[in-house]
């Protein structure tokens, strides 16, 4: 498991957008629900200024990266998963 920054999470949300915006018009759905929950999460942890919880911010990274067809396996929580 990674430790992850707010910084790390902000390139994260970049990447994704940067992904989202070459996908086609059937995608948008699912992936605009992906991008309000990385807004939401955003928002709290830049207000807190920190991240706070590692075990749910490596979920939603390897939730993303899955997504945009990258390796995730560097925030899998043992190498079992």
């Amino acid at each position: 498991m990674q430790v992850i920054t707010v910084e790390d999470c902000r390139n994260l949300r970049e990447r994704f957008m940067e992904f989202a915006n070459r996908q086609e018009q059937h995608a948008f759905p699912f992936l605009a629900m992906i991008n309000l929950r990385l807004d939401t999460t955003l928002e709290a942890i830049e207000k807190d200024g920190e991240v706070k919880n590692q075990k749910d911010i490596n979920a939603m990274f390897r939730v993303v990266l899955r997504v945009m067809g990258e390796d995730y396996s560097a925030y899998k929580e043992n190498l079992n998963e």
